[in-house]
């Protein structure tokens, strides 16, 4: 599983090798005010980008400079943003 999503099992959350997914802001997460989500295809949510790298990207979604969009490769164990 990629090593920049966490959270993927936690509620039941899945996502399968080569799936397209989005990366969405979250600025109301209680936990981290850059918390950035990752919806799968479906519009379901499987998890959350790393607090260092979400905090790196927060103020670009924010300002809607870029909308990222990306594959999970599970045997890479990358997230690779498109």
């Amino acid at each position: 599983m990629s090593k920049n999503i966490i959270g993927k099992f936690r509620n039941g959350w899945q996502v399968n090798n080569q799936e397209m997914v989005s990366l969405v802001r979250e600025p109301q997460n209680r936990h981290d005010p850059n918390a950035v989500k990752v919806l799968n295809v479906n519009g379901v949510q499987v998890g959350h980008i790393k607090r260092g790298l979400a905090k790196a990207l927060a103020s670009i979604l924010d300002r809607r400079f870029a909308r990222v969009e990306g594959s999970v490769h599970l045997l890479s164990s990358l997230l690779l943003a498109k």
